[in-house]
């Protein structure tokens, strides 16, 4: 048996950069299909939805037990809380791991900028063109530069071999969750 559920989702992508909070509206439309096929999950009795996001399939499992439709990332709207929920290229995979109560939250969104994913996608290629700029600022502006490691022997140090190296870390780890938003900096 399949039923769908169709919702407007609307969650944000913070995005933390230096000293600034970035927060991205994300207005997705969300259909789940739910699957009658069900099983345990640690205590939790679950069941099968799926959806599409981001140009990725999605396969979700949720409990009644806990009706709060609610899940990780921008997944929300089953009828109770998701408990696992993973792509089907198996890249992401979301557990809960525990449920308990906190006053004292990190939240990211005090103070935010809000951007489009035009302006996510300018600050990551800048980002991606100079990973040290604010390194290299520092550096400009300080009359002596020494690195030392943790023993404190003097390193050489490199800024443009530094930036090659993230530049590459960035293009081999460009796995984005929303693939439809996929940065392709080798044309850059």
């Amino acid at each position: 048996m399949l039923r769908k559920i169709c919702q407007i989702a609307k969650y944000q992508k913070i995005i933390t950069n230096g000293q600034f909070n970035y927060l991205l509206p994300i207005h997705e439309n969300l259909k789940w299909n739910i699957y009658s096929e069900k099983k345990k999950i640690g205590i939790y009795n679950c069941q099968k939805a799926k959806t599409a996001y981001g140009d990725r399939e999605w396969t979700a499992w949720f409990t009644n037990d806990i009706p709060v439709n609610d899940g990780p990332y921008i997944f929300h709207d089953l009828p109770g809380l998701i408990i696992t929920i993973t792509d089907n290229d198996e890249d992401y995979n979301f557990n809960l791991i525990q449920i308990k109560k906190s006053a004292n939250l990190f939240d990211a969104r005090v103070k935010p900028i809000i951007i489009d994913w035009n302006k996510y996608k300018e600050l990551a290629s800048s980002y991606y063109q100079n990973p040290n700029e604010e390194m290299e600022q520092k550096i400009r502006n300080a009359k002596k530069v020494i690195m030392q490691d943790a023993n404190g022997n003097v390193i050489d140090f490199d800024i443009r071999k530094m930036n090659r190296d993230q530049q590459e870390d960035i293009r081999r780890n460009n796995n984005p969750i929303e693939l439809n938003h996929k940065i392709d900096y080798d044309k850059l």
